[in-house]
This record gives structure tokens, sequence and C-alpha cells, in this order.
């Protein structure tokens, strides 16, 4: 999908106007491991090299949080594991 969208944009000349987001599930996101001495990326890693093979530099790609409010005012993070604890 990123090379069809990619393409359409370069041919439409406003690839530098494109953005990426990766949408983190934050504690329930795969992180990063080391097995055997090789380190493989967690999932939000892989979002930005994704990106970045398609040609979108890093500060054109955006990583997200679900965050609502806390009973403080400031925000607080909001998952699939806040929502099963309330």
């Amino acid at each position: 999908m990123n090379c069809v969208f990619m393409e359409a944009a370069r041919n439409a000349d406003v690839a530098d106007r494109v953005i990426s987001y990766h949408s983190s599930l934050g504690v329930l996101e795969w992180p990063a491991v080391v097995f055997d001495g090789v380190r493989y990326p967690g999932v939000s890693e892989l979002a930005a090299l994704q990106s970045a093979a398609f040609g979108i530099p890093a500060d054109r790609h955006v990583e997200v949080t679900r965050t609502l409010p806390a009973p403080d005012g400031t925000r607080m993070p909001h998952s699939l594991l806040t929502e099963i604890a309330a």
C-alpha cells in the first residue's frame, strides 16, 4: 500500500508533503528483542523503518498514542489495559 501511495504522491509532485503515522499501542506493542546475539526491532521501530524505506524522512514520521485527561488535568496514556482495569 505504501508503495502505491508514494508512487502516486511522487507522480503528483506532493511526496514532500507526505506524513506517516504509527498509532502506538504502548505497553501492548512488541518491544525490540535480542535473540542469539541478533537484535530485532520492535513494532514502533519497524514502522519508522518502513516509512524511511519508502522515502519518508524521520522528521515526517509521527508516532501517536491515545491519551485521556487525568484527574489532575494532565494527559495520561490510555490503552486496552487501561480500559480493562477501569
